[in-house]
């Protein structure tokens, strides 16, 4: 029995150690094969870094070329990359850009926005990004129809509506509701952040200052209408200031009845005075600024010709009166801006039947509107008053157009628009 006792314990011993082995053979494998899958991991961790890397480089490469991309972009179906087998730590990474094919020319960029493609490698493992990338205009300084540092208030059948000057002139089945207005203000007390009597209308939504109630500072009275919805800012909106710019003298400009004149460079005025009928021509894209007064009244006019983009600057005060024009000759408020600069201390008053077609920036002032007075394009005040069957007619078109004058909205942007991990 002895001997059996121990020849049972033997066999039970070796199963036992069989056992063992089997299960420290799977534990093994299984550990070798997470460290193999850890290493493929982390291979393909940085292989897509890298390929990251290579994007970045090739951003800053084409950020900071301002001459065109055209010699950068790949043309060989992926035989000319910018950057080839470039090394970084362990890996490299290879980068193509092409163009969009904006004009089915691919060795021909015209929209300043092309595909980069970059393959990253680490080892054995391999990763692919694309992205669209190129530069963008940033939205517009004058991103709606009225805003204000503080009050905004419409009379006496006043209105704000909206229209697309890509689309035609105003009127017809170009006429919108997207008049929005906004203020920085938050008043719950007369006059209130937005106000509205006798009839008038806002065409869009109204936006108030972070923190206000709507409710009580949005008001409207005697058959007055918000069209769209009031809400709150999340921040208050800080706007640009402008310094004097320095052009050359060219002292005082006075037209009398029926004259005219052409502005055919940059330059700075102590005032300019349009009278009766009398008409100023600015025939090229110049920068102005009037350190005094600018009057237009009787009939006077102020026309931009075709094509031309014209900033003024103000440091003095702005008026128009009794059917006086500006730039109504081609009618296009993305050639023209008016802005108050940091030494602005007088009045913005269009009256008696005055047509504007542009951008008005004076946020250390008021502007009134009054006596049928039109704005065509945007404002932009401390406060906002218009009465007496003002309209200002909302150019969309601005909210895109980047105007805003150098150092308002700035250059183009460089950014990406859309990104992807190809494999």
């Amino acid at each position: 029995m002895a001997g059996n006792d121990k020849g049972v314990a033997l066999l039970t011993a070796v199963l036992m150690m069989m056992i063992f082995i089997a299960i420290g053979t799977v534990f093994i494998s299984a550990m070798s094969t997470d460290l193999r899958i850890s290493s493929n991991e982390k291979e393909t961790l940085e292989a897509f870094y890298i390929a990251e890397a290579g994007i970045q480089k090739a951003l800053y490469s084409l950020s900071q070329d301002s001459d065109g991309w055209n010699d950068k972009l790949d043309i060989n179906n992926g035989n000319s990359p910018l950057f080839d087998g470039e090394t970084l730590g362990r890996g490299s990474f290879t980068v193509n850009v092409a163009d969009d094919n904006d004009d089915e020319n691919p060795a021909n960029d015209t929209n300043e926005i092309v595909l980069i493609t970059s393959t990253g490698r680490a080892r054995g493992a391999r990763r692919v990004m694309r992205i669209e990338a190129g530069l963008f205009t940033p939205s517009g300084l004058f991103d709606r129809a009225l805003f204000a540092n503080g009050g905004i208030k419409l009379s006496s059948n006043a209105r704000v509506d909206s229209y697309d000057s890509t689309e035609g002139p105003y009127g017809g089945e170009n006429v919108g509701s997207t008049g929005d207005v906004g203020t920085n203000s938050t008043s719950t007390a007369p006059p209130y952040a937005v106000v509205l009597y006798g009839n008038s209308r806002i065409m869009g939504d109204a936006l108030i200052g972070p923190g206000g109630d709507t409710e009580e500072a949005v008001k409207t009275f005697s058959n007055a209408e918000i069209s769209g919805t009031p809400g709150t800012a999340e921040e208050a909106r800080e706007l640009p200031s402008y310094d004097t710019p320095s052009l050359p003298s060219q002292g005082l400009l006075a037209l009398n009845s029926n004259e005219e004149a052409t502005i055919s460079g940059d330059g700075e005025y102590s005032s300019i005075a349009l009278n009766n009928n009398s008409v100023l021509l600015i025939d090229r894209s110049v920068t102005l600024h009037v350190t005094g007064s600018f009057q237009l009244n009787n009939k006077a006019r102020v026309d931009v010709a075709e094509g031309c983009k014209v900033d003024i600057y103000l440091s003095g005060s702005f008026n128009m009166n009794s059917n006086s024009r500006v730039n109504d000759l081609i009618k296009d408020p993305l050639q023209l801006a008016f802005y108050g600069t940091d030494a602005f201390t007088g009045d913005i008053d269009l009256s008696s039947n005055s047509r504007f077609y542009g951008g008005l920036f004076f946020p250390q002032s008021s502007i009134l509107l009054s006596g049928s007075a039109v704005v065509y394009g945007a404002l932009i005040a401390e406060d906002i008053e218009m009465s007496s069957n003002s309209r200002v007619h909302y150019d969309v078109a601005l909210k895109e157009s980047g105007e805003g004058g150098e150092g308002a909205s700035g250059p183009k942007e460089f950014r990406v628009s859309s990104w992807r991990e190809a494999y």
